[in-house]
């Protein structure tokens, strides 16, 4: 504090000596400071940089030496049964054996050979479909929708790689083929197997210099080990120990300081192989100690894992030979500043000179006008700011008197308008925070200038958080609004986004982005509005899907109906054959005896043969399906809204064949392998209802069920689902039990909202159950409740009106 005071009781002369010099070395320092930091991060990037490229550089050499060997085997194999297919034809050529034998002799001899660890051979023709395979039920199928066998369609022969995830996997995992193409029997043989079982193919002598060639800083390296932590490739040791290979010029071993007397243990725990074999993916720094005079060096290790093969490349240098070049900043620092402060002391002196003497005078002008000689006066001697200072001086002095009159006056006009300017801003203010929608306010450059009601309840910042920040960074995902910002600011017109995913709600939610420019009479920027418009466009798709169950209900009648015409042909050619073939008909007897045959002998080969027993499957498989036709039209027919008196058994019985055929089931929840209890109570009275809409309401509550169980097996013996009919005082019980997950009490609250779901975006509307609500109680005059627990399955009871 002492100090402060005495500089500011300094004259200005000395006051600009001290501070220009105190100016220049101080930016002198910070920008000495700047490029040492500067420096430094372009070395810490270089660095990184480096190594990360250099160890990129030796993945690819891996790889490509993988990519060669792996390529040259499985070519190998696949010429070799080219070639054995070539010789087996020219058997059957010659007449040794039959085309079918030789097909056979080339098959069994492809089906034996294995290769890699999994991998197999295979024959498929130039159309997609399997000719020849280790998995007997795939062959003569059509393979054609899997992309890399569309590939060996277009090109016959060549190497492809591909990911591919056998039944049971989770992850995909990369494979390689070669296919080359046997003309004759249109054969386009392939031998594919996982990369990964290739790791015994690569020569590692193929890039063992390349990798040993790379450097970093004066003793800087690169190597591989695997992760049991076996030494692939090191410029100082292999596997067993010292690599002999490994000498400089001079015939001596190649060993970093501190190596002598090292045994392969040692040298481990020294690159800390052990903690790089654990990480497999990283970067490390460490200290060792490298000469006999303990000192201890920090040494910087990029590593990544190969998976395919199980290595991880290493690459490494010691931190002060990469940071060399920082040593020549610290020596030019002090240096710098000595030679300023030769060239600053003189100038500043006679700089102060110029400044202080005209200063002084003003100094002295200043004091008889303070004491109220307002006709005190300066004479200019020069025109530089000094004179110009004088000038003003005086032009000031003329003025005083006149401006102290007009200012009272202007100080109370001005404290009017703050006053009406303060109650606009509030009455506005109130307005953008009435509103629904979140209105932001940014200038040019992003920065939030206003911040509404909405906005702060939507995001959950406050005000006085966001506003003078850039909207960018306090969030993120409103990137899309600040764009079209930029935009409507360039462009000066409204900008605007319909449906998009709310940036500020996320995931399910949609919303409309307008943004208006300001006018450059308001100010530079522009407002942004942000609307849910969610209900708008659930309203909108469900119309959609609305109409587009429409038109499959007008076609499933349709094709229904085009399927009876041959069921019924079907149905009655199977009928006359029975007929035609029995012994009971005379007219089949004369016409046997007519021939010259015996009709009996003719029906008990048939009976043999089991002739008779296929043609009753085929009545028995055509009831079947003539079955499931009429439930289709059943379930399609909307138009008859009538109710009338209902078994609801035949209803039950009906929509669990609609839902056993059910695609959307089949394909995620394999309902057939859903157990389904059937319990009704005997003497139940028929139920009065609209029977396709009740059909509608089980159907879905099936679906619903389906899904809980199949997402809840693995806690069960069997997915079970149980449907009960029962006779209430005055009306009939539906109750559909499932042995799935349960419901908490907050979800068994909205179960029947629409729009609640608790399935994944996309996978429903959540207008399921309050659409069958709907139908049950106002439709029907019924009542829908549900009974749940967490690990308890759930239990919907549906009561209808029975008949009297």
């Amino acid at each position: 504090m002492d100090i402060g005071k005495r500089f500011l009781n300094l004259p200005i002369r000395f006051k600009l000596i001290v501070s220009y010099s105190l100016v220049f070395i101080t930016a002198l320092a910070l920008t000495n400071f700047f490029v040492y930091i500067l420096v430094r991060h372009i070395i810490n990037n270089s660095i990184d940089n480096e190594l990360k490229r250099s160890t990129s550089t030796i993945l690819n050499i891996v790889k490509t030496s993988a990519d060669t060997s792996i390529k040259a085997y499985l070519n190998g194999i696949a010429v070799q049964n080219r070639n054995m297919a070539i010789y087996f034809y020219k058997q059957y050529k010659k007449g040794v054996m039959s085309e079918e034998k030789a097909k056979q002799m080339a098959t069994q001899i492809i089906l034996n050979q294995p290769v890699g660890q999994t991998g197999y051979l295979y024959c498929l023709d130039s159309s997609g479909v399997i000719a020849v395979h280790p998995e007997k039920k795939l062959v003569n199928t059509d393979l054609s929708e899997y992309g890399f066998i569309q590939y060996q369609k277009k090109h016959k022969q060549g190497y492809i790689e591909y990911d591919w995830k056998n039944p049971g996997e989770l992850v995909s995992r990369p494979k390689a083929l070669y296919m080359i193409y046997f003309k004759p029997w249109d054969w386009i043989i392939s031998a594919s197997s996982y990369r990964s079982e290739f790791a015994q193919l690569v020569q590692i002598n193929d890039f063992k210099d390349q990798i040993l060639a790379l450097t970093f800083g004066e003793t800087g390296y690169s190597y591989i080990v695997d992760s049991n932590e076996n030494i692939i490739i090191h410029p100082v040791l292999n596997q067993t120990g010292l690599n002999k290979t490994a000498r400089d010029k001079k015939g001596k071993y190649k060993r970093e300081p501190g190596q002598k007397r090292m045994d392969i243990d040692q040298l481990k725990m020294f690159e800390r192989i052990k903690t790089i074999c654990k990480l497999k993916n990283g970067k490390l720094t460490y200290q060792v100690k490298t000469d006999t005079k303990e000192r201890v060096r920090d040494k910087l290790v990029v590593f990544n894992h190969i998976k395919e093969f199980d290595w991880i490349v290493v690459s490494s240098g010691f931190m002060d030979e990469l940071y060399a070049p920082l040593k020549t900043v610290k020596t030019v620092f002090p240096v710098t500043i000595f030679i300023v402060l030769i060239f600053v002391l003189p100038l500043s002196y006679s700089i102060s000179n110029s400044i202080t003497n005209p200063l002084n005078t003003l100094m002295d002008r200043f004091s008889r006008a303070a004491k109220g000689d307002t006709s005190v006066r300066i004479k200019p001697i020069s025109n530089d700011e000094v004179g110009m200072l004088a000038k003003y001086f005086n032009l000031f002095m003329a003025q005083l008197e006149k401006y102290s009159k007009s200012l009272v006056d202007e100080i109370a006009e001005q404290r009017k308008t703050e006053k009406e300017m303060a109650r606009i801003r509030l009455y506005l203010s109130a307005i953008v925070d009435s509103m629904p929608s979140v209105l932001i306010g940014v200038d040019t450059k992003g920065i939030v200038t206003m911040w509404n009601k909405e906005a702060e309840k939507t995001s959950r910042i406050p005000v006085f958080e966001a506003k003078g920040n850039k909207l960018t960074t306090i969030f993120p995902e409103l990137d899309i609004a600040m764009g079209m910002a930029d935009a409507a600011n360039c462009n000066k017109q409204i900008q605007m986004k319909e449906k998009i995913v709310h940036p500020l709600k996320g995931e399910g939610v949609w919303a409309d982005i307008v943004v208006y420019p300001l006018t450059r009479e308001v100010g530079h920027g522009s407002v942004i509005r942000i609307d849910d418009v969610s209900a708008r466009v659930k309203i909108k798709d469900l119309m959609v899907q609305t109409e587009k169950m429409k038109i499959i209900a007008g076609l499933s009648a349709g094709m229904a109906h085009e399927i009876n015409n041959p069921i019924g042909c079907i149905v009655q050619s199977a009928q006359n054959i029975l007929r035609r073939v029995s012994p009971d008909l005379e007219a089949n007897i004369k016409t046997a005896q007519n021939l010259g045959t015996d009709l009996t002998t003719i029906h008990a080969y048939l009976e043999k043969r089991q002739i008779i027993k296929f043609l009753e499957d085929i009545r028995t498989s055509v009831d079947r399906t003539a079955r499931t036709v009429s439930n289709m039209l059943s379930f399609s027919r909307k138009k008859n809204l009538v109710k009338i008196a209902v078994d609801l058994s035949h209803l039950i019985d009906s929509s669990v064949g609609l839902a056993t055929y059910d695609y959307e089931l089949k394909k995620k929840y394999d309902f057939k392998s859903i157990k389904i209890i059937l319990n009704f109570e005997p003497g139940v009275k028929k139920a009065i209802c609209i029977p396709s809409e009740i059909e509608q309401v089980i159907l879905n509550l099936l679906k619903n069920a389906a899904q809980a169980v199949w997402e809840n097996k693995k806690g069960h013996a069997q997915p079970m689902i149980k449907i009960s009919v029962a006779q209430g005082e005055k009306s009939v019980k539906l109750i559909i039990e499932d042995n799935g997950p349960g419901m908490d009490k907050d979800v068994k609250k909205r179960i029947f909202e629409p729009f609640f779901t608790t399935k994944s975006i996309g996978s429903g509307t959540g207008l399921g159950l309050s659409v069958a609500y709907y139908i049950v109680t106002r439709n029907h005059n019924g009542t829908f409740t549900v009974t749940s627990e967490p690990g308890l399955g759930a239990t919907f009871m549906i009561t209808l009106p029975c008949e009297e």
